[in-house]
């Protein structure tokens, strides 16, 4: 083959590379050649498909905390529920114990009149020849001495009765002493401060503090049953200053006596 033949078949070959690159660069172009505005579409919509997902997740998280929340304090409050109960038990099976002491053997123990009664009674005790403290119609302190009747009270007279007992108060509780009501009906006599309160500090002797509304001179006798009695549990209180007069509560407008007679 001669030497023009070569070349001209060199041409040839050059000019089919040529042309197989300008084809593949052509197909690489149509394939690449995407409008900026539809890609940037194209990755809005997979955003706002991930923003989507992401929100539900987070929905489905929130609600499975309110959901959980909503157990533990479902959960809380059948607990204390069930501690209001079983202390409520306990305190039927085991009552509060009140203890006391006997100042002397003629001390009479505290007793319940009834299975029911509210509150077990107190009773008079001294001896015949013991003097009893008191406030006498002078309304100067003295002594009286216990005679075989037992001790008189004199109308407007107010007395010490001892009842022989020291109360052992457990913390949290007191205990309020009533006169009782057939001493009070039959014969006019009633606590000086209407209701005693025994504090659980205090330990020494109970004495019923009486006085005597009626006109005639009472006598209350040694072991007479004059007072009752119950243990009270106290309500723990603080007290706060408020710089706010309280507004009011009720339709109630008025202070003292204000809801009238009937």
């Amino acid at each position: 083959m001669t030497t023009i033949d070569n070349i001209q078949d060199q041409s040839s070959e050059i000019e089919e590379i040529k042309q197989t690159n300008e084809h593949s660069n052509g197909s690489d172009i149509e394939a690449t050649d995407v409008p900026k505005s539809k890609r940037r579409n194209k990755k809005t919509d997979q955003d706002q498909l991930n923003n989507n997902d992401s929100k539900s997740i987070a929905e489905e998280i929130n609600s499975s905390e309110q959901a959980q929340a909503k157990e533990i304090n479902s959960s809380e409050q059948a607990q204390e529920q069930v501690q209001v109960q079983v202390q409520e038990q306990k305190e039927i099976l085991y009552p509060q114990i009140l203890k006391f002491f006997k100042l002397s053997p003629s001390s009479i123990i505290p007793k319940f009149a009834t299975e029911q009664a509210a509150c077990f009674d107190l009773t008079a005790c001294f001896e015949i020849g013991d003097k009893i403290k008191c406030i006498a119609q002078s309304q100067n302190e003295t002594l009286r001495r216990v005679t075989d009747r037992g001790i008189a009270i004199h109308p407007n007279e107010r007395f010490l009765i001892p009842t022989g007992l020291i109360l052992d108060i457990p913390q949290g509780y007191c205990v309020e002493v009533y006169i009782r009501s057939g001493i009070s009906y039959k014969l006019g006599l009633t606590l000086n401060n209407c209701v005693g309160i025994i504090d659980s500090d205090y330990t020494e002797q109970l004495y019923i503090s009486v006085a005597n509304n009626s006109g005639t001179a009472q006598y209350i006798q040694k072991g007479e049953r004059i007072a009752q009695a119950k243990l009270v549990k106290l309500v723990e209180t603080v007290l706060e200053e408020t710089l706010e007069r309280p507004g009011l509560k009720t339709d109630r407008v008025s202070g003292f006596g204000s809801t009238g007679k009937n």
